[in-house]
């Protein structure tokens, strides 16, 4: 038998008063109930098209690190933070 959250809490807490024990439980009930139905919102189904438009996104960010630009030299950089040299 799974002891109650009360109960679990009681072990954890046990210097917490009674009516104190209760609002903790009360509250963490209430916040667990809150996730679950927020969890129901979050597993929708995609449609196809928004599904498609997704992967293209996620293709086109992964295409701009395979592009070539031209070769970079950090020489001007660094001439115009310390100097000519």
């Amino acid at each position: 038998m799974s002891q109650s959250l009360e109960e679990r809490l009681s072990e954890v807490l046990p210097d917490l008063p009674a009516e104190d024990l209760h609002a903790v439980a009360s509250f963490a009930e209430f916040l667990a109930g809150r996730r679950c139905s927020q969890e129901g919102h979050g597993n929708r189904q995609l449609s196809r098209e928004e599904h498609a438009q997704m992967l293209a996104t996620l293709n086109a960010v992964a295409l701009l690190s395979l592009e070539e630009g031209p070769p970079v030299s950090n020489r001007d950089h660094d001439r115009s933070l310390y100097g000519a040299n």
